[in-house]
């Protein structure tokens, strides 16, 4: 595409040498060669509404995502003769949580003007092409990160005050009464009897009624319940 007037208020750039750098928390990665080439990915995520008799949808923004991948980057040293499975299997474990239940690490992106401060390698793909002594010491591949912005303060808020109503409190307090009844090991780990009454309150804390109606807390609903609680309540 081609616009003249917006063109001519493009700044000219001047001819140098810029070198691409890939950083961790704990190592970076220099580029010896750069990318033969760099592709962005924008997309926008719309729900959908169909209405009866209408030629198109209604559709509803949702959020925007960006990804960027460089398609062909060679994994080489200087003269070919340095065994690369370290540093290969470094690149594969940032796809990977740090550690279970975590999250992969933080990347930085630098490679001249494009510079992404928070990313996550979405994808890492390689060819082994020269081996020396069984070891790997040219390869070939594609990295594909997704950019992580800040999360917004309002959303942290949103996520740290969410409620259960008195009708979602009733409804999972009898999930943890099913939960333990059809799982003994569940109902010793917790040292409960299916036949104890439950109670859920607002913030999702989970108690049997004790001895002169006094309550024992059991936990929260995410330690009891785990993947079959609503996604919308995971953090209670």
């Amino acid at each position: 595409m081609y616009q003249e007037n917006v063109v001519n208020k493009l700044a000219k750039t001047e001819a140098s040498q810029v070198w691409g750098k890939l950083t961790g928390t704990k190592t970076t990665w220099d580029f010896l060669v750069n990318p033969e080439s760099i592709d962005w990915d924008h997309s926008g995520e719309y729900s959908k509404l169909p209405v009866l008799n209408t030629e198109q949808p209604l559709v509803k923004y949702k959020y925007s995502e960006s990804v960027v991948a460089f398609p062909r980057v060679l994994f080489v040293t200087k003269d070919n003769n340095r065994d690369l499975d370290p540093l290969l299997k470094a690149l594969v474990d940032l796809v990977k949580p740090v550690k279970n239940g975590d999250s992969p690490e933080l990347l930085k992106v630098e490679l001249g003007e494009v510079k992404i401060a928070r990313s996550y390698l979405k994808g890492v793909k390689i060819t082994e092409q020269q081996w020396r002594s069984g070891k790997c010491v040219m390869a070939s591949g594609s990295l594909e990160f997704i950019l992580a912005p800040e999360i917004p303060k309002a959303v942290i808020e949103s996520n740290s005050t969410t409620q259960l109503t008195e009708r979602e409190q009733a409804s999972n307090a009898q999930k943890v009464k099913d939960a333990v009844t059809n799982n003994k090991t569940l109902a010793t780990q917790l040292n409960v009897k299916p036949s104890d009454t439950f109670n859920v309150n607002s913030s999702g804390q989970v108690s049997v009624s004790g001895i002169n109606g006094s309550r024992v807390n059991i936990g929260s609903l995410s330690d009891i319940l785990g993947s079959s609680l609503r996604p919308g309540l995971k953090g209670l």
